[in-house]
């Protein structure tokens, strides 16, 4: 090797500058305490002002579960319907939820499909429950209709 070559020395990189500069583990200061909440203060009511009422709604009742539901796995179920169906299916879900508290679309698609089982058990088995039926159900279009 030639003694000729020489090493440049660095030279200090330049300070960033804006934002970056706080991101510097040696430009920060110590950790700023949380803002504490501001208290407000309300006047106290006199017993002259007048109190809004608000307005009544109708007591909500309460809808029970189906009686299969405590001990039964959920599973999902698909059917196409019109999309008139579907959309009146959707009001009258947020006209249960309202007066009712049905929960959700879920649980009251599973209400109505109870009382229509039990409308069917009531007229074509003598009100006896139906015996579940586990197998495929056939798809697409009746054969012959």
């Amino acid at each position: 090797m030639s003694d000729e070559r020489k090493i440049a020395v660095l030279t200090p990189r330049a300070r960033p500058q804006g934002a970056a500069h706080n991101l510097q583990a040696a430009d920060r200061t110590a950790a700023t305490p949380p803002p504490q909440k501001e208290t407000v203060e309300t006047p106290p009511q006199t017993p002259d002002a007048p109190v809004e009422a608000e307005p009544k709604r109708a007591p909500r009742k309460r809808t029970t579960k189906p009686e299969s539901a405590p001990t039964a796995t959920r599973v999902q179920l698909a059917a196409d319907v019109t999309t008139d169906l579907r959309g009146r299916a959707r009001a009258a879900f947020r006209h249960a939820a309202f007066h009712e508290s049905v929960p959700t679309f879920s649980q009251f698609v599973a209400n109505a499909l109870e009382a229509e089982i039990k409308r069917i058990e009531k007229e074509y088995n003598d009100g006896a429950p139906l015996r579940p039926v586990t197998e495929e159900l056939p798809r697409g279009r009746r054969a012959g209709g």
